[in-house]
């Protein structure tokens, strides 16, 4: 995999609410050369949405 091919990403599970820290979000890569394939690399509970 690329790296120039990839999206970095943050995935919840909704999209309804404000977080309120006890709900993880998954870090993402979205290889855009392998049909938006997406690979999870990494789980957290601290972030921010901007």
């Amino acid at each position: 995999m690329a790296m120039s091919s990839c999206i970095l990403a943050m995935r919840t599970s909704f999209q309804d609410h404000l977080p309120d820290g006890n709900g993880p979000a998954e870090i993402v890569l979205i290889d855009t050369e392998r049909e938006f394939a997406v690979e999870v690399v990494a789980e957290t509970r601290v972030w921010n949405p901007q």
